[in-house]
């Protein structure tokens, strides 16, 4: 769930560039254009790091599932 609330950040800024935008505010919509740049390169390599320690917890849970049955 996490990931999704990541991904929709976007349009959350997308919203906010696009008003500084209309109402001519040049700083904030110049920093808001770069925030969207960073956020196209930094938030995938977030969402995939968190994937993959869910994916690590999920498996280390299941070996131990298994060791408790056997012992």
């Amino acid at each position: 769930m996490l990931s999704v609330w990541l991904f929709l950040s976007f349009f959350v800024l997308l919203f906010v560039f696009f008003v500084s935008v209309f109402f001519r505010i040049q700083l904030f919509s110049e920093m808001m254009m770069y925030a969207l740049f960073a956020w196209f390169a930094i938030v995938p390599l977030i969402v995939i790091y968190i994937e993959s320690s869910r994916y690590e917890m999920k498996e280390k849970e299941k070996k131990s599932k298994k060791k408790g049955k056997k012992g």
